[in-house]
């Protein structure tokens, strides 16, 4: 094995990665402790570096690819529209894909429940007439029910007991896990997209109208 892996960390291009230099190789100073190298690359799609750990056989051979950086990787389908609702709810739901990207599914899940009650919390504030006081007071399942399409409502309500079940050691339910409450968190981005979108247009035909001179009788 002497290659480093085809897909890219930071834009996920599965193509060429060009390495870019090599270290000699190092090794350990505790007992059995494998000798490595470090190698940087870049990605011939996006152009970024990336540094991985190439830890070595006894023979000096390349066995096993660590990536060391970049730590963050790249955010997927989030909108502008909801970037401007709330940078807060981009910033965590960044940090659950970094998690779980790098395994830790244990808290993944929670960073994920943590997204939506934000999300919730600032599109009930922005458009659900939810006064800051009446946010900081109400549980997040009150906030859910503000939500006018019963469609929606019931997906985040299900992803808030997804979220629920990811922070307790007891499972209410079992059957359902992180891909079920990133799927629901997802549609209600899109959701929330949608609503944002629609008042835009709305805005832009309604100042049109104005403009229209009144017919005369």
């Amino acid at each position: 094995m002497n290659e480093i892996p085809k897909k890219c960390p930071i834009c996920e291009y599965a193509g060429i990665q060009t390495i870019l230099s090599k270290t000699k190789p190092v090794q350990g100073k505790n007992f059995g402790s494998a000798a490595y190298m470090v190698w940087v690359t870049k990605c011939e799609n996006c152009q970024q570096p990336a540094a991985y750990r190439v830890d070595l056989n006894p023979v000096g051979n390349p066995i096993r690819f660590e990536l060391i950086v970049p730590i963050a990787t790249k955010i997927h389908d989030i909108s502008q529209v909801i970037m401007d609702l709330s940078d807060r709810f981009v910033d965590t739901y960044h940090q659950a894909q970094i998690a779980e990207r790098y395994g830790l599914t244990e808290i993944a899940g929670m960073g994920y429940r943590k997204a939506l009650e934000i999300l919730v919390t600032d599109f009930a504030m922005k458009d659900l007439f939810v006064t800051d006081e009446e946010a900081v007071k109400l549980p997040l399942s009150q906030l859910i029910n503000k939500i006018p399409n019963e469609e929606i409502r019931d997906t985040a309500k299900a992803g808030a007991w997804i979220g629920n079940d990811e922070a307790h050691y007891f499972r209410e339910n079992p059957n359902y896990g992180i891909d079920e409450l990133k799927g629901w968190l997802s549609a209600f981005m899109s959701y929330v997209e949608t609503v944002e979108k629609t008042k835009q247009a709305s805005e832009l035909v309604n100042s049109k109208n104005k403009l229209k001179p009144k017919s005369q009788n």
